[in-house]
């Protein structure tokens, strides 16, 4: 009856499974799923230390684009007080002139 099953058995999977494959090929394609693996944990980790240099890199742009800002302002008032300078400097008599 075991042996009656176990031959029932083994005529179904050779129906649906016809492909044989030997132990050696199974453990090649175990073999490359670990190199392809140990490739996708390398990644993850250069992702990740990209991640954190982006957010390194974005911080100090943040602070640039403050210290722009900030000059930005000066040279505007800077010039409008050489603008004001030049208007009073241009209104004023000179003496022999």
């Amino acid at each position: 009856m075991v042996g009656r099953f176990l031959i029932k058995l083994g005529e179904w999977f050779n129906r649906h499974f016809p492909e044989k494959l030997s132990a050696e090929d199974v453990y090649q394609k175990l073999a490359a799923i670990e190199l392809r693996l140990h490739d996708v944990t390398r990644l993850e980790e250069k992702i990740s230390v990209l991640a954190g240099t982006v957010a390194i890199k974005s911080d100090q742009l943040a602070e640039l684009a403050k210290k722009v800002e900030v000059l930005t302002s000066e040279n505007a008032a800077l010039k409008a007080a050489s603008a004001m300078r030049t208007r009073i400097q241009s209104s004023i008599p000179m003496p022999g002139r």
